[in-house]
């Protein structure tokens, strides 16, 4: 469960979330293939992930955003 990975690790400092699922990305990527019970299980959590990281940056983005317009 990555959710809960990044609880472990991150804790309240969720800003290093796209940092975090970024870096684990790479690690995930290389486990070798003999170590996944299938290809469709190593797929889909690679897919996961991505989608993680695609969802915690956009709400950095959107975090950024509403921090600019409230400076101005």
């Amino acid at each position: 469960d990555f959710t809960g990975l990044a609880d472990e690790i991150v804790g309240q400092n969720r800003q290093h979330l796209p940092l975090f699922f970024s870096s684990l990305f790479p690690l995930l990527h290389g486990v070798p293939a003999s170590l996944w019970p299938a290809q469709e299980n190593r797929d889909n959590a690679l897919k996961l992930l991505r989608g993680m990281i695609t969802d915690v940056t956009k709400t950095e983005q959107q975090q950024q955003r509403r921090n600019r317009n409230a400076a101005s």
